[in-house]
């Protein structure tokens, strides 16, 4: 699907410059080195999760489960965070059918004291951290911000989640993940790549999650910093929270979390700053800065039947 996306593109953007011939040859040319970068980077994840330190929060319920159980079943070291302890114990007790590995902290991630002692777990158990999971969010019921009875309050609880998190988060593990030489994961939405209605809250938490991760990820650079960043818009997921706040689109056109979490684990070690688990995404996350006024007239024109792509 990328390669035919890539080659639609080459060819609005060469059809009034170069004859057929050569815009199919160009087009081809890209196909293959698409399809030679794939080949390149697959990594056999039976193999690379065994013995992986990773943390993970929002880890009680959807997407988060998903991923904690299916890292068990191949071989991670799991510290996993989440609010709701009852609901924690449930995933570590599926967990711990594949793993002994596998420590709860309970957690509001939105406090500072609470992200160093994920962390700390995570060295007090297994010697440090190899891969980061941001995954927990708090993605408030939409309404229209001239609704909002208090929107610096609502806007400040959502932030606190969704973005300080992993301002924390990661100040707290990178001396680890340095030695490491470990990734970062920020788990995010289209709802941060377009302009969303009815939910300028948590779109703008998602904005400021990728401002933030694209700067740090120019500092590492800079400074030789051997961690990777990547970072991972995601569709509509068929979640709890994600089905009740978006009733209007139905439950045919998203995926299931065990799906998602199965092509995020494919993702991470590829090592790439985006990597979008669903071409819709892809799509959008490549051509929205070019035509972001198409995208945002169709966003306004077809809002319950496009919202699947900004869970």
């Amino acid at each position: 699907m990328y390669v035919l996306v890539i080659g639609a593109a080459c060819t609005l953007t060469l059809k009034n410059r170069m004859g057929w011939r050569k815009i199919l040859a160009v087009g081809l040319l890209i196909g293959v080195a698409a399809v030679a970068w794939e080949w390149k980077s697959s990594v056999n994840i039976e193999e690379f999760y065994k013995g992986k330190r990773v943390v993970l929060t929002g880890a009680s319920k959807g997407i988060g489960k998903s991923l904690a159980i299916q890292l068990s079943k191949r071989g991670a070291k799991l510290v996993i965070a989440a609010r709701t302890v009852q609901k924690l114990a449930d995933t570590q007790s599926e967990c711990l059918k594949n793993t002994p590995h596998v420590h709860t902290v309970r957690a509001d991630v939105s406090k500072e004291e609470d992200c160093r002692a994920i962390v700390d777990k995570a060295v007090e158990e297994f010697g440090g951290v190899d891969i980061l999971i941001l995954n927990a969010a708090y993605s408030p019921n939409p309404q229209w911000f001239s609704d909002y009875e208090k929107p610096a309050e609502k806007f400040s609880s959502v932030l606190g989640v969704n973005l300080l998190q992993s301002v924390q988060l990661v100040h707290f593990s990178l001396s680890h993940l340095n030695k490491s030489q470990g990734i970062i994961v920020p788990v995010s939405s289209g709802a941060g790549i377009a302009a969303i209605p009815k939910v300028s809250a948590y779109a703008t938490s998602k904005h400021a999650l990728h401002g933030y991760f694209k700067a740090l990820n120019q500092e590492f650079i800079l400074t030789n910093t051997p961690v990777s960043i990547t970072i991972m818009p995601l569709p509509y997921v068929l979640t709890e929270t994600a089905v009740t706040n978006w009733k209007p689109i139905g439950t045919g056109d998203g995926i299931t979390a065990e799906d998602c979490a199965d092509r995020m684990l494919h993702g991470i070690p590829k090592r790439q700053l985006w990597y979008y688990v669903d071409w819709t995404l892809w799509f959008m996350g490549h051509v929205y800065s070019l035509y972001p006024e198409f995208f945002d007239v169709f966003t306004r024109l077809h809002l319950s039947r496009t919202s699947y792509l900004f869970s």
